[in-house]
């Protein structure tokens, strides 16, 4: 009986410590969304986002990111957006030097 019990027991902390760290990411890219959409307000993003801006981000009008895409601006590169753009799900943009999206264009998977 004994040994059933340490079996759940470490089970349970097993368990715990996954769900701890599922919910630490989830935090984690939420906390750096809502960053994001405190600099740059006209982007509107699904809690799912993950964005990272390490180079220059430039938003001209609304920009909707849809569920699970993925934003990424890399050190000394520049993203801009014309405005009223539409990322769409699963849509991964990754800047390295110099990308610019025009006015009303929508991305999609």
């Amino acid at each position: 009986m004994r040994r059933a019990v340490e079996e759940m027991f470490l089970l349970t902390i097993n368990f715990a410590r996954m769900y701890l760290a599922r919910e630490k990411e989830h935090l984690l890219r939420c906390w750096r969304i809502a960053c994001t959409q405190v600099k740059y307000p006209m982007l509107r993003c699904h809690h799912s986002v993950d964005i990272r801006v390490e180079g220059e981000l430039f938003i001209s009008g609304l920009v909707n990111v849809g569920r699970n895409s993925k934003i990424y601006v890399r050190k000394g590169a520049q993203l801009t957006f014309g405005g009223c753009n539409m990322i769409l799900e699963n849509v991964i943009i990754e800047a390295l030097t110099e990308i610019t999206i025009g006015e009303y264009v929508s991305i999609q998977d």
